[in-house]
């Protein structure tokens, strides 16, 4: 499982009206996240969680969370480590190959 499928999505939405306050795109970000699964049977699958897979919002998203979930934490807890981030994946650097 990634970050994709777990992620909260009062998080997300909080995330979301950090950094917007328009009506219209809360709402269609609610709807992404509440759109159903669809198998290749044809059954659909509800969600409670998580981002949908293979969507083009889903890696906003989770760059947009991520900024207040981990960028926020690491510059607190770790203030002298760099690091490089894209979505749910990262790299700390230590300070030596920041420096390079």
């Amino acid at each position: 499982m990634s970050s994709f499928d777990e992620v909260p999505w009062h998080l997300i939405l909080k995330a979301v009206r950090a950094v917007t306050d328009c009506r219209w795109v809360l709402l269609y970000v609610e709807r992404w996240l509440r759109a159903p699964i669809q198998h290749p049977d044809g059954v659909l699958v509800q969600r409670t969680k998580g981002t949908p897979q293979g969507s083009a919002v889903s890696p906003v998203l989770a760059n947009l969370f991520m900024h207040y979930a981990f960028d926020s934490w690491m510059a607190r807890e770790f203030p002298g480590c760099p690091f490089e981030r894209y979505a749910d994946d990262g790299v700390p650097r230590t300070l030596k190959e920041a420096s390079m």
